[in-house]
């Protein structure tokens, strides 16, 4: 389109109307002001073209430029939402495997929002309905069904430099109504209960900021593993509201009531060091950096506390798979010298049982299959 400002004088009327928080000016095709004014602070562009304007004006529009147009007038022809969580298996000892969901929405800094609540939830979901079903067979004694042959341990993790997961997707959360708000947060409990609760060790790897409920999700997992330079914290008092997916009592679970009303009221930031200090952290993880990184420093952080949280998952992952099935859920629910005699009994009833014996007699290492002992 040709420039208003330099363009010769043509037969047709072009203006362009500027107003600002002073004046404005109303210009012609040569760039002449006529008169100020002074009563709006507004922009605005005014177009009046005839069609004696031609083809230079009004350029033909591109075949993606035409594609946008229809797909915002029919939002069901318009491309699928790209995914906000990454996921990926790694090969555990043994059988199995080892799951990594990372976050990976960096518009918002992994804030959790409608979408990527249904991701994180779908997976979850699938995750608990197979260890539920190992567990059920373990506990029927039957020998049909393989312990661990699907996912052992899940990482939760980051794609996004800076940010494991920044809490609540609050610019969404200002356009819902209030049903909607409460239809979020039952399912965002229930999820992160589920994470809580299933008899699957999780772990989760924080190298950046986790605050709110993204927080809540690290407090969710079995084993939590921070980088130095990691900031967690609860900050909802400052925004009116306080932690309503399992924050208040989770944090209590692992530090005093003193100093969990403490970090609860303030919504204090703490670096990943002083977490570890104050017990919220298993495991304390500085990259060593390496001159030759061809990363940058973030992103190389990043995945070295990854590496590192892999490589603890795979620890877990040498134990036979029955053992670390039944004592992470035997945990979860509350151990007592009952429910210790139980597990045990279950135990008792693999091959895998027989086959730590005989490795420790041949002086080698065991090779576990997570099979039961048949019937005789």
């Amino acid at each position: 389109m040709p420039n208003v400002l330099t363009t010769k004088p043509t037969p047709f009327s072009l203006k362009l109307t500027l107003f600002s928080s002073r004046y404005a000016w109303r210009l012609k095709p040569n760039g002449l002001p006529l008169f100020p004014s002074y009563n709006s602070r507004l922009l605005v562009c005014r177009r009046h073209a005839y069609q004696d304007l031609g083809a230079t004006a009004f350029p033909p529009r591109s075949k993606e430029q035409s594609l946008k147009d229809t797909d915002a007038k029919d939002p069901s022809l318009a491309p699928s939402k790209s995914s906000l969580i990454n996921v990926s298996d790694i090969p555990a000892p043994h059988c199995g495997h080892i799951r990594v969901i990372s976050l990976n929405s960096p518009h918002n800094k992994n804030a959790i929002s409608t979408q990527l609540l249904d991701e994180l939830e779908r997976e979850v979901s699938e995750i608990n309905k197979q260890a539920l079903l190992e567990a059920k067979a373990l506990d029927e004694g039957n020998h049909d069904t393989v312990i661990g042959s699907g996912t052992r341990v899940v990482i939760f993790a980051s794609d996004v430099d800076h940010v494991f997961c920044a809490g609540a997707d609050l610019k969404e959360r200002a356009t819902m109504s209030p049903k909607q708000v409460d239809a979020f947060l039952t399912r965002l409990r229930a999820t992160f209960d589920m994470i809580s609760n299933m008899p699957v060790p999780s772990i989760s790897a924080v190298c950046g900021a986790a605050l709110g409920g993204g927080f809540e999700l690290a407090l969710a997992t079995t084993l939590r593993v921070f980088a130095p330079r990691a900031q967690v914290g609860l900050p909802e008092t400052r925004l009116g509201i306080i932690p309503g997916a399992g924050g208040t009592y989770r944090i209590q679970q692992l530090v005093s009531k003193p100093r969990a009303l403490y970090l609860l009221l303030t919504g204090r930031r703490m670096s990943g060091q002083e977490a570890f200090h104050m017990n919220l952290c298993d495991r304390l993880i500085d990259p060593q950096v390496q001159d030759e990184r061809s990363a940058p420093m973030a992103t190389y952080q990043r995945k070295k506390i990854l590496d590192s949280v892999v490589e603890i998952a795979k620890d877990i992952c040498e134990g036979a798979p029955a053992s670390t099935l039944v004592l992470t859920r035997m945990i979860k629910e509350g151990a007592s010298a009952k429910s210790e005699a139980e597990a045990y009994e279950r135990v008792l009833q693999t091959e895998d049982r027989d086959e730590g014996l005989r490795a420790f007699r041949e002086w080698r290492k065991p090779v576990f299959t997570g099979r039961l002992k048949k019937a005789s």
